[in-house]
């Protein structure tokens, strides 16, 4: 990000649904880009306790600009 007080210069909004497996390589694929002054924020729309608990395990270790 820019600064510690000003918001990204983008926000990359990820839709899932039972699918952990997909939605992180989609979040480390954003995380590979160039730039670094974004958000990814993750909507998690699980119906499977599994599938979301994965997905929040994956997420608590990652970069401080990935959000569920």
């Amino acid at each position: 990000m820019s600064d510690a007080t000003g918001p990204p210069l983008f926000t990359v909004l990820i839709p899932t649904m039972n699918r952990p497996a997909l939605v992180k390589d989609a979040i480390a694929s954003v995380l590979r880009q160039s730039c670094d002054d974004f958000e990814v924020v993750v909507s998690d729309n699980s119906t499977d306790p599994e599938a979301r608990e994965e997905l929040s395990r994956f997420v608590a270790g990652l970069d401080r600009r990935v959000r569920l």
